[in-house]
C-alpha cells in the first residue's frame, strides 16, 4: 500500500478545494493552506501565492479572496475571505 503522496498533487487538491468549497469551509481552508505552506517551505518549493477573484470561484464557492483593481490603482480587500488563494507551482513541481 502507497504511503506517501506526491507534493504535486498536494498542491493540486488545495487549489482546487481553495477555489471550489462552500463559504463554510474557512477553517478547513485554513488548515490544508497551513499543511501545504509548511510542506513546501520544507521541500523548498514555495513559490509564493494569489488571491482568488470571483471569475476564478467554482461550484458553491461565494467568497472571494480579492475584489476588483481600484481606480487608484489599489486593490480592494473589503470583505475578502483570507483562506480563497491559490499556491504557484515551484520548480521541480
Amino acid at each position: 500500500m502507497r504511503k506517501t503522496v506526491s507534493i504535486k498533487w498536494l498542491l493540486e487538491h488545495v487549489n482546487e478545494f481553495n477555489a471550489s468549497s462552500a463559504d463554510d469551509m474557512q477553517e478547513a481552508r485554513e488548515a490544508k493552506n497551513m499543511l501545504l505552506e509548511t510542506v513546501l517551505m520544507d521541500a523548498g518549493a514555495y513559490n509564493g501565492y494569489g488571491y482568488l477573484s470571483h471569475n476564478k470561484l467554482k461550484g458553491d464557492a461565494m467568497s472571494v479572496g480579492i475584489r476588483e483593481q481600484r481606480p487608484d490603482g489599489s486593490w480592494n480587500f473589503d470583505d475578502t475571505d483570507h483562506t480563497r488563494v491559490v499556491y504557484f507551482k515551484g520548480s521541480g513541481l
